[in-house]
């Protein structure tokens, strides 16, 4: 599929309907947890040193109470070598509603110099970005953007050049078609020294095949879908973006109710012949959808430009 027919597809199943539901999810507001705390807590001292696949094994019980993460004032001493903090530019790309974000305020708020640029093709979604923004204006210079970074204006693509401290993207890449050229083109976007995070699903099947996982809704078959990226895959992508540092983990399972589109395009071979099999637990979830219950891992990729 060519980009810009990718882009236009999002753009028609990300409409308001959609936004409206999104943050209500019970999944996206633990997936939000779960990808708030791998950024914050993750050590840039020794990058590479990732958990192994043993390690990241064991399915974690996160909540979305607040408590969840660590105390924004004592997040440094517990995690020194944490890249958040105030007074850094940071950009959330495809950032959508800016429910990521929104958590990650209360860690960067306390210096005037604190700087965070929300970027999304979709204006619905940058909307409700905006409203979660209204709250910490007065304690962050807050900004956000219509862009489509393989098609971005010169006035802007100068702005954002070799700009930013810290870029995130967080459970967007699975949506992405031609995500090689778009990293290089975000990558170019940091500053000596930033740190490019990217969060997503992890389908640990990608492994064993010869190509990355790719498939499609079945109702929105102009949007992309992959169940996984290889971590070879990852890691090639963000060294031919220019970055060093480079590496690539599972960091974390954690039980989460999706919709059977999820699990079919997302989950591991076993996933989804337990869901055939009527074998996953289910309920009826937001406007009646029915959601299985499924333990669903994230990756972390990470690189730091040279």
């Amino acid at each position: 599929m060519a980009h810009q027919q990718a882009v236009e597809a999002n753009l028609r199943v990300f409409d308001q309907g959609f936004a409206d539901l999104y943050d209500k999810r019970d999944s996206v507001k633990l997936i939000s947890v779960a990808s708030t705390k791998i950024l914050i807590e993750f050590d840039t001292s020794n990058p590479t040193n990732r958990k192994s696949p043993e390690e990241s094994a064991q399915v974690i019980q996160l909540s979305d109470d607040p408590g969840t993460l660590v105390d924004p004032k004592t997040l440094h001493k517990q995690f020194p070598h944490s890249v958040f903090k105030p007074g850094i530019k940071l950009m959330d790309f495809a950032c959508g509603t800016g429910i990521v974000t929104e958590k990650l305020y209360p860690f960067l708020k306390g210096d005037s110099e604190t700087t965070v640029v929300g970027v999304d093709i979709n204006q619905i979604l940058l909307n409700s970005f905006d409203s979660k923004a209204k709250e910490y204006q007065s304690d962050i210079h807050i900004e956000s953007y219509v862009c489509d970074v393989l098609e971005i204006e010169p006035e802007l693509k100068s702005k954002f050049e070799l700009s930013f401290d810290v870029i995130i993207c967080t459970m967007s890449y699975h949506h992405i078609e031609n995500y090689r050229e778009i990293t290089k083109r975000i990558s170019s976007f940091l500053k000596k020294g930033g740190w490019l995070f990217i969060i997503d699903f992890y389908n640990e099947d990608v492994e064993t095949e010869e190509s990355d996982h790719t498939s499609t809704e079945q109702n929105d078959s102009a949007v992309r879908h992959m169940g996984g990226l290889k971590i070879s895959s990852l890691n090639e992508t963000l060294q031919y973006s220019g970055l060093s540092k480079v590496s690539s983990a599972r960091e974390i399972i954690i039980p989460i109710w999706q919709p059977r589109s999820f699990v079919e395009n997302h989950s591991t071979q076993k996933t989804v012949d337990d869901l055939n099999e009527g074998l996953l637990p289910s309920r009826d979830g937001l406007a009646g959808k029915k959601e299985y219950l499924i333990q669903t891992s994230i990756i972390l990729a990470v690189g730091q430009m040279a």
